[in-house]
């Protein structure tokens, strides 16, 4: 689904890295959470929010049903990882493509999974036709903690380094985007 680009995520002069990164859709541009406020552009997040609360205002309209895509975790600015240094997660910039470290959130952290839950919880009940969500987890700028499909190698945050992949994507799915992995409610 096209939709604007997030053109502030060229936050450092001469890093083309974002141009990999400004086109996905992520769950914390759009519907950002209250934490994250602060360092997400919400004249942005309102603009593509708006954008895709009129497209499924349109399937409504059909009785048809939304799909989204999104990419998740998605680097978010270094700020949100000064300010809270336990929520840094997996380095997701390529190496070779950057000129800063970028970094997403460690989907491990139970404040960070909470962020999560918030952000879809506001996504869905502003477009309750949203009926199917995908993730890419390794790609453009998103990674989870230790995992093999990262750019720069296996990195995460330490105090989960010892987590089985699978364990984390389970509570990830579980505990973050679709609340129980069971088809969802109305929020």
């Amino acid at each position: 689904m096209p939709y604007p680009f997030s053109y502030w995520q060229f936050d450092t002069p001469g890093d083309p890295y974002p141009a990999w990164a400004i086109s996905h859709f992520t769950l914390f541009k759009v519907a950002t959470p209250d934490a994250l406020k602060p360092y997400i552009p919400q004249d942005y997040a309102e603009k593509v929010m708006k954008l895709l609360e009129d497209r499924c205002k349109v399937l409504r309209k059909h009785g048809l049903k939304a799909y989204v895509r999104a990419d998740e975790p998605h680097m978010l600015p270094e700020r949100v990882f000064t300010d809270h240094p336990l929520w840094r997660g997996p380095r997701v910039d390529q190496p070779s493509r950057s000129r800063v470290a970028r970094f997403a959130p460690s989907v491990d952290n139970p404040e960070v999974l909470a962020l999560y839950r918030q952000s879809v919880a506001i996504l869905l009940r502003r477009c309750r036709e949203i009926d199917i969500m995908s993730v890419l987890t390794n790609d453009s700028g998103g990674g989870l903690d230790w995992s093999g499909g990262l750019y720069s190698g296996r990195f995460g945050n330490t105090l989960y380094q010892n987590r089985r992949m699978d364990e984390r994507l389970r509570d990830f799915f579980r505990r973050a985007p679709g609340g129980s992995g069971r088809r969802r409610r109305h929020v």
